[in-house]
């Protein structure tokens, strides 16, 4: 995707986050339009950048929106909340890492709807002492995660609990921890969409009183 398209998704009322690393006439084209498009562009830092990212998600009307990172490595020491009607988009070569020492999840939400994550990878901290998963969607409807990489959590990747009409297009890659799956999906129903494992400890997704879903898929 190019700058040039970047900003038609701004014009459109989308909102969008640079990387620490983006190129240097983009962060300063970026921070000068923040005069006309408010907090929906956002420059991180490479430091506690879920503040960057809550930001622009925040800035996005009430009927949501969709939020673009673009390319480049994001570090969160925070858990980013989603709302209803968001798109999050990583753009290829995008990554979003927890912080040394942080123990939270990188996305979280709780009773919305229509809510996707695409595109990207989402990196843990494979730290033994922590066993939150990457992202976590809770009495969601409409759930889409993926296409979308997630590794070196410890424990399960991702869980969907609760939730209606979920897709799920996710890979995991080294994510330990005994009795864990990539992934964690209970109490749902209509659920599609696979759960690709690499990581041989892995058991691919764990399914408690899920109703409506292709088991062999998951």
């Amino acid at each position: 995707m190019s700058w040039l398209d970047k900003w038609g998704f701004l014009l459109g009322g989308s909102a969008l986050v640079l990387s620490s690393e983006a190129p240097t006439i983009w962060k300063a084209v970026a921070k000068t339009a923040k005069w006309g498009f408010g907090d929906r562009i956002q420059v991180c830092d490479g430091t506690d950048d879920n503040i960057e990212i809550q930001a622009a998600i925040n800035a996005l009307s009430a009927s949501g929106g969709k939020l673009i990172l673009s390319e480049g490595n994001y570090s969160v020491s925070s858990v980013v909340q989603g709302i209803s009607d968001l798109e999050i988009e990583l753009l290829p070569g995008a990554k979003i890492a927890l912080a040394v020492g942080a123990t939270c999840r990188i996305f979280e939400t709780t009773s919305t709807q229509n809510v996707s994550i695409h595109g990207g990878e989402l990196e843990g901290t494979n730290n033994s002492t922590v066993s939150n998963e990457l992202v976590y969607f809770r009495y969601c409807t409409g759930v889409h995660l993926g296409p979308i990489k997630l590794h070196d959590c410890y424990g399960n990747a991702f869980a969907v609990s609760g939730c209606e009409h979920v897709t799920l297009d996710v890979f995991t890659d080294t994510t330990r921890g005994v009795g864990h799956g990539g992934g964690l999906i209970e109490g749902c129903k209509y659920v599609s969409g696979v759960v690709h494992v690499k990581d041989t400890a892995d058991s691919g997704a764990d399914i408690n009183g899920t109703a409506e879903y292709p088991s062999e898929h998951l």
